[in-house]
């Protein structure tokens, strides 16, 4: 038990001494000092903020290395090598210790290369298959070889390059007569004795091409007219543009166009009249709240049709009377079924002829029915026919999925 009680008091006082040592944050060191008796010596200061328990300067010290930096000796670079285009240099040692390699080599590209102008490549040799390219030296010492030949395998499909290479000169303008552009080529590489020295090519013109060539004699050019003034409705202004030049027929006299309007004027919206029963409109009135005086009305007034629910009109759908054997027309009456009597008609009655304009009977049906239960995924409703053949018994029944 005295030993298990020994190790955790050894085990707490470590862990304090490991936390009071992270509490311990220092500056970074000075330099090593000048090596004595074999050692060199070093100080950290505390930095601030640090635990007022740690020391205010920490030391410390490593054995000297004698010849630890090694030095050497740069002789002169080499001739260039042709083969590798590279220049190489021998260093000798000339302090340090035992670590330190005696002889060091290093290598660099040619300063001074050897440049060569290249020829055009020979026809392909069916024995070998093979093309060959002869380089002359332009640039470089005496060293450098005169000549160079090279060698390559023959592409497929093509037993040499192509003798004649052009310089490709723009595209003219589209002819809107026969509908072709042309581009002058001027001989770039190649025998002038086996090549032309100037070629032209001609081709159709481009769908844009031809229509940008066509327009050019018919630009429709307009005038501008001053600005009307602000429709506060829609806070739009509207320009007409007058023709000035173009062919009449394909431009248009007049031209309309529409912005916002640059200073608009903001209203708070008033609340809706009660639908006028004789002209079928509701009023309401606008207060301006931000706007130039000069250019917004004080109030605006703005009119729109009702709205069919405000209206509030329901009537019964009636059934159509017998046919009138004098007029040929059947009648139906629909009566008001929920509306106010100030604004709703009291019956509204629909006359329709008992025949379509070719002479056959027109199809007449009585109300809907309920739809019955389903069946098959399926559900159906019907309605009486009054009149009509088999194309009006097909409108006389209606099916939807079942829900």
């Amino acid at each position: 038990m005295k030993t298990l009680s020994t190790l955790v008091v050894l085990v707490v006082v470590l862990a304090a001494a490991t936390s009071a040592s992270r509490k311990c944050k220092y500056n970074r060191q000075d330099k090593w000092s000048e090596c004595e008796n074999g050692k060199q010596t070093a100080t950290k200061i505390i930095k601030e903020g640090s635990d007022k328990t740690c020391p205010q300067k920490k030391v410390k010290t490593r054995i000297c290395v004698a010849g630890e930096k090694c030095k050497y000796e740069k002789n002169d670079w080499s001739e260039c090598n042709e083969a590798t285009s590279l220049q190489t240099r021998t260093m000798n040692l000339k302090t340090g210790s035992e670590r330190c390699a005696p002889v060091k080599t290093i290598k660099r590209k040619c300063k001074k290369a050897c440049k060569y102008q290249k020829g055009n490549w020979s026809e392909c040799d069916p024995a070998t298959k093979k093309m060959t390219r002869t380089l002359t030296l332009i640039q470089g010492s005496d060293q450098c070889p005169p000549n160079k030949t090279r060698l390559r395998r023959c592409r497929k499909g093509k037993s040499r390059k192509k003798a004649c290479k052009y310089n490709r000169g723009p595209w003219s303008q589209c002819d809107p007569v026969t509908n072709k552009m042309q581009r002058t080529m001027t001989l770039k590489r190649g025998d002038r004795d086996a090549c032309d020295p100037i070629k032209k090519v001609t081709r159709q013109c481009r769908r844009r091409a031809a229509l940008s060539a066509a327009r050019i004699h018919t630009k429709c050019k307009y005038e501008f007219a001053d600005w009307q003034q602000c429709d506060l409705r829609t806070n739009t202004m509207t320009r007409t543009m007058n023709l000035v030049q173009g062919d009449p027929e394909k431009c248009a006299p007049t031209k309309e166009l529409k912005r916002k309007c640059r200073k608009p004027c903001k209203f708070r919206k008033g609340g809706w009249s009660a639908c006028d029963p004789t002209t079928h409109l509701m009023t309401r009135m606008d207060t301006l709240i931000k706007g130039d005086n000069m250019f917004c009305s004080k109030k605006r007034q703005i009119t729109k049709k009702c709205k069919k629910g405000k209206r509030k009109c329901q009537y019964d759908i009636g059934e159509w009377s017998e046919c009138d054997t004098s007029t040929n027309k059947r009648t139906r009456v629909k009566k008001l079924k929920k509306g106010d009597l100030n604004v709703c008609k009291p019956e509204i009655a629909m006359t329709k002829s008992c025949s379509r304009p070719n002479g056959k009977e027109r199809c007449f049906f009585g109300k809907w029915g309920e739809y019955l239960p389903c069946m098959n995924g399926v559900m159906t409703k019907a309605r009486e026919l009054i009149q009509g053949g088999t194309e009006c018994e097909r409108k006389a029944v209606k099916t939807k999925a079942c829900s």
